[in-house]
Order: C-alpha cells, then structure tokens, then sequence
C-alpha cells in the first residue's frame, strides 16, 4: 500500500483514479455518447475503432469544456459551518424572544 488511507497523500492519489472512473462512465452514460458493448452498427473491425475513437474524442472535448468553464469562474471559498442546532429543550426556550421580554406587546404602526 503507497499510502496510509484516508491521509492527505492517499486522497490526492486517488484523484486520479475518481477522475478515470468519471471519464469512463461518461463515456458509458446513454444520455451523452454512450459506447456501450453493441451499440455501434458498422462491420469491421476499422471502421468499429473510427467510431469508438470519435466517442472519445467527444468525452475529451466536453471535459476540456467543463474544465475552462470552472477555471473561468472565480474560485468559491468554502461554505462556513452552521450553527449547531440546541441538544436540549432549555437551550431552545432560552432563545424563544417574546413581546414581554422585549418590551413590545403591540407591534409598531
């Protein structure tokens, strides 16, 4: 094993391997180019191979396109945590604000 899991090394590793299992279901995904195992109608073992290489060609590209496109994009800082919601009922009474507590009882007109 190269790397500890779950280490810093071991996640930017296996980015590799998410990004090779995203281009190979892209490739698969019946919706975009869809080179699955008979779906390519012409005889021969050349012209098989033009088309599959097409396929490729055209799961490169829109890669290449989704690349430039988050790269234009100014980089987004990560989302801050959320409040913690309370564990117990008392925290939760605590932050309740009534109209006594604060004075109004009547809303302003």
């Amino acid at each position: 094993m190269k790397h500890d899991c779950l280490t810093r090394a071991w996640r930017e590793s296996y980015k590799r391997r998410w990004a090779v299992e995203r281009d190979f279901a892209m490739a698969k995904n019946k919706a975009a180019v869809d080179m699955t195992k008979g779906f390519i109608r012409v005889q021969g073992i050349a012209k098989t191979q033009f088309m599959r290489t097409i396929g490729w060609a055209v799961v490169n590209y829109r890669l290449l396109l989704a690349f430039e496109h988050l790269q234009s994009k100014p980089p987004q800082p990560p989302p801050g945590r959320r409040p913690r919601r309370p564990q117990h009922y008392s925290d939760a009474v605590g932050q309740i604000v009534t109209p006594v507590a604060t004075g109004k009882l009547r809303p302003d007109p």
